[in-house]
């Protein structure tokens, strides 16, 4: 490289040239950067012009944008991140899409460090006690794989159904009523009891199954 008339050197005149302009340069970045970004408590943002600057205020940890209004970016507590942390207060949803766990991931809701659900792609588990409120209508049902079935109805204040469309238990008061068939045809298992009414016999007849599957019946006479 020939450079001036000297090979292989440049002359110092001109290397302290450049040296200057680039020093000059790395100033007016440098002032640039500051006056783009600048920093103060909320009481000391100047006012905004819409030159597009930035300011952070650092008592309120919020970082604002001059569009003509100073307008909020976002500060440090609303943000959570992406491993860790601690948030507190209510989370909503107003897209309606609630919280989605998908592929090895599991849905798991702790209180004070305890498992109270969980759900692993194929099997859900809460943790008890649990309390239904009835005053919402709202009914326990159990999905079969084709549909919602009806498993507790909730009839009132005091009043509970079990059951599919047909109420094998109610719970009326403080009375126990179960509807029993007119005929038999239970299909019993080890060790389980069902009874049916034989109306014109006038009896209540219960059968019985043992645990080596033989099965027993016996007569409740009404009056």
């Amino acid at each position: 490289m020939v450079v001036g008339k000297e090979e292989g050197f440049i002359p110092i005149s001109w290397a302290r040239e450049l040296t200057d302009k680039l020093r000059a340069n790395h100033v007016e970045v440098a002032e640039r950067v500051e006056e783009l970004i600048n920093y103060g408590d909320a009481a000391s943002i100047p006012d905004a012009t819409g030159a597009g600057k930035l300011f952070w205020e650092q008592d309120t940890d919020i970082l604002k944008f001059d569009d003509g209004a100073w307008e909020a970016v976002g500060g440090v507590g609303e943000f959570l991140p992406l491993t860790g942390g601690t948030m507190s207060g209510d989370i909503k949803f107003d897209d309606g899409d609630g919280i989605n766990t998908s592929g090895a991931h599991d849905l798991i809701l702790k209180r004070n460090d305890v498992t109270v659900f969980s759900h692993d792609g194929n099997v859900g588990e809460i943790l008890g006690p649990i309390r239904v409120n009835g005053g919402l209508g709202a009914d326990v049902q159990v999905w079969d794989g084709t549909g919602w079935i009806g498993a507790v109805y909730m009839n009132g204040a005091t009043n509970m159904e079990f059951g599919d469309t047909t109420k094998v238990a109610k719970i009326k008061g403080t009375r126990a009523i179960l509807d029993t068939p007119n005929s038999s045809g239970a299909s019993l298992t080890n060790g389980s009891v069902a009874m049916y009414l034989d109306e014109s016999g006038h009896n209540l007849i219960f059968e019985v199954k043992y645990s080596d599957g033989t099965t027993k019946t016996g007569t409740l006479a009404l009056a």
